[in-house]
Parts: C-alpha cells; structure tokens; sequence
C-alpha cells in the first residue's frame, strides 16, 4: 500500500479532479468513521468542510486515484473570517460550555493567527493491525506540525477524547490543558478535554523522533491550494 500525505485547503475554491474526488471521499469516510464509534445520528459535517483545511493520509493506486485512509479537518481564525463563519468550536462552548467562552475569546485574540483542529477520523475500510495504527498516528503527528508550520503559524487548539485516549496522545505531544473535560451529546455524552498547542515550531524530543522519521512522507506531500494562493512548492497541485 503507497500512502501519501495529502493538504486540501479551501475545497470550495480548488478546480482540480483529484481534490474534487479525495475530498468528497474523505467527507463519506469521516461519516462512516463516526458512525462506527459513536451511536446516533451525529453528521460530523459542517460549513467549515467547505472552507478549512483537510489533511489527509491517502492511499494512492497504481493509477492515481486517492483513497483516504485518515484525516482531520484544520480551521484556521483567518478563513473564518474570511468566510463570515463562526469557529466551530465557538459554537460548541455558546452550547456546551457558555461559562468558558470569555476566556477562549481572550486566548484566541491574542494570536494573529490560529486554528481549530479536529473531526480526526480513520476510514472504517482500513482496518490495519497495531503497527498500521502506530503508522496513521504518525502521520498525524507530521501534520499537527509541519502544516501548520508550512503555513506560518504556530498555534492551534483541539478536542481530545478520553474514550479513545486523545487526550494522552495530545499531552505526550506538548499541548496544554485549556478546558477541562465536558460531556458532548454528540460524542455519546463521552468525556472531551481541550488542548493547545502553543507553538508548533518548539518540537519536544518525543514528537521530534517521529517527525524526523515521518519526514520523507511530508516531502513527497500532495497540497490543493486555491488558483490564487501565492503559496508554492514542487509538490502542489493547483487549479487547471
């Protein structure tokens, strides 16, 4: 199996086959990937899949087609805006935790620039063994760095669950705690922790080995940018 790390950013405004069909796929996986860990109805969907960043670990086929295998959604402060949106996280504290939503408005106006990660998903298909998990978190590690990162900035907050130890995943990575573990009835009512990382430039020695490791994937990286966007490297794929 060839996986490569794939960015799209702002699907709605990419004009290229490959990104049109990865990130319909990826949104199907995120859904089916949800259903198989949380009962109900929850769509794990929204406005800001249109706008936001989608970092993705995807199988490639001899042919080129891209399947996601992984992916979590990246929604930085400046597309928000630029969109008129509101942070989904945002809306999660005014409806879940109303008293926090002060001090998270204080921490995200001290930054120029940050972002909202989350919707981490592995497609229901790929069912791997211990080491093919230990392989996508990995992956994930890569990302949680080297694209924001590659974006120029340093900060970004996330929801980590206890259920499946996202939490830890997320300490052992160097993120603090800024909100306490809430129950969401989206997530069955399981408890999530909110983390953030302050500066995705400081890298600790753990998160360092595997990054150094993961480096020749994020090297050959796929990124979907915007015709517009000024942003460069041998790898994009822009709009034809």
């Amino acid at each position: 199996m060839k996986l490569r790390a794939v960015i799209i950013d702002e699907p709605i405004r990419v004009k290229h086959p490959l990104a049109e069909s990865l990130w319909q796929k990826t949104m199907w996986a995120k859904e089916a990937g949800y259903r198989k860990a949380y009962s109900g109805h929850f769509l794990p969907v929204s406005t800001d899949d249109f706008f936001g960043t989608h970092l993705i670990v995807a199988e490639q086929k001899p042919d080129g087609t891209l399947i996601p295998v992984a992916m979590y959604k990246s929604v930085r402060k400046s597309q928000a805006l630029k969109f008129e949106c509101p942070w989904g996280l945002t809306n999660m504290l005014k409806n879940y935790a109303p008293q926090f939503l002060n001090d998270f408005n204080q921490l995200i106006d001290s930054y120029s620039e940050i972002s909202y990660d989350s919707s981490f998903t592995i497609n229901p298909e790929y069912k791997g063994d211990k080491a093919f998990s230990l392989e996508i978190r990995n992956f994930i590690t890569l990302f949680c760095f080297k694209y924001h990162q590659e974006f120029n900035f340093s900060s970004w907050i996330s929801g980590g669950s206890t259920l499946f130890k996202i939490d830890e995943y997320f300490e052992r990575m160097g993120c603090s705690e800024i909100l306490g573990g809430i129950r969401l009835p989206q997530f069955n009512h399981q408890i999530v922790r909110f983390f953030h990382m302050k500066d995705t430039f400081h890298i600790n020695n753990e998160t360092k080995i595997i990054i150094d490791e993961m480096t020749p994937y994020w090297d050959d990286r796929i990124v979907f940018t915007p015709k517009k966007d000024s942003k460069q490297n041998p790898n994009q794929m822009k709009a034809a």
